[in-house]
């Protein structure tokens, strides 16, 4: 029931972001990527693909931890968790509504805000990776990977799983996984529910993606929760 009420939130997103990208781009047809490196069962699989097509670099990364996420059912996963977020109840009144939404909806609408920002080459890729990994640590499957992760806020083990998952990938011959590369992904996971101000244009651009996907996500939400009214009433 709750996987369902997931699914049918994240189609209607899903369809809003479809729609306005053909009305927006110059291209009117999303490709679509091979169905074994992403595989999906609803209308979330086309913003996934929309996204390794227009990530300039770190593909194969991509597509990788794309693939994860399906693998440790961040689409049966809330995408809000009480005891981590804060920073969302302090910023949304309508907090209760991110319920709705699950975290492979939640991540993948993070890193296509990020998109939209316009980066080029290795800082758009970068910008992807900060977006798909800054909420791992609210996935249960993540936290039994992470050792210590029961004392530890969502965001340190998003950024200790994402460290090491960068660290093998560079180990087995991915030539665009730089220590410099991991290193500026960490910081930027680790820092952003930090109260401290920290100028870094990979922290801001991560801060603003999440901040608007949440905003449509509410909008979405209410506008779910009102159709769903109105049938009831109807019947």
């Amino acid at each position: 029931m709750v996987t369902q009420k997931f699914i049918n939130i994240g189609n209607i997103y899903n369809l809003f972001l479809k729609l306005e990208e053909r009305r927006s781009a110059s291209e009117d047809i999303i490709d679509i990527a091979p169905q074994e490196e992403i595989s999906n069962n609803d209308n979330s699989s086309s913003i996934a693909q929309y996204i390794v097509k227009k990530t300039p670099s770190f593909k194969k990364t991509i597509k990788g931890v794309l693939k994860m996420m399906n693998e440790y059912e961040f689409k049966s996963t809330p995408s809000v968790d009480k005891n981590y977020d804060i920073y969302l109840k302090n910023h949304f009144t309508n907090y209760d509504l991110l319920y709705e939404i699950n975290l492979f909806s939640h991540t993948t609408n993070v890193a296509y805000e990020i998109l939209k920002l316009n980066k080029q080459g290795n800082t758009a890729g970068i910008n992807v990776l900060n977006a798909l990994f800054h909420d791992f640590g609210k996935s249960l499957h993540i936290k039994k990977l992470v050792p210590g992760s029961a004392k530890m806020p969502h965001e340190k083990i998003s950024a200790k799983f994402a460290e090491e998952y960068l660290q093998r990938e560079s180990f087995n011959g991915n030539r665009e996984i730089t220590k410099d590369v991991i290193s500026s992904i960490v910081k930027t996971i680790n820092m952003q529910h930090s109260p401290v101000k920290v100028k870094d244009d990979f922290l801001r651009d991560l801060i603003i993606a999440d901040k608007n996907a949440r905003t449509q996500e509410i909008a979405y939400v209410q506008k779910y929760l009102k159709i769903e009214s109105n049938k009831k009433a109807s019947l």
